[in-house]
């Protein structure tokens, strides 16, 4: 589980080439950035970013957002180990 806390910037637009970035909210609200458009999710809202598309997310709210976060296939961690 990922906690997010208020008013707080995720990371930079990018995309992952090989995995699904899946995010399920379990409290508050975030917004995300999914090749250009915006949505914003809120507690029990699924959103699934396929390979190679740009997203980002940030916690605009005032409450601490709370997700899961999920990469598919696996190996995503180790990839991220090696850079």
């Amino acid at each position: 589980m990922i906690e997010i806390q208020p008013h707080r910037d995720g990371p930079p637009r990018h995309a992952h080439p090989a995995e699904d970035d899946a995010f399920y909210i379990l409290d508050g609200e975030l917004t995300f950035g999914v090749e250009g458009e915006e949505l914003v999710a809120g507690a029990g809202t699924f959103v699934l970013v396929p390979p190679s598309v740009e997203h980002t997310f940030a916690n605009r709210g005032d409450a601490v957002v709370r997700m899961l976060n999920v990469h598919a296939p696996s190996g995503f961690d180790l990839r991220l180990e090696e850079d």
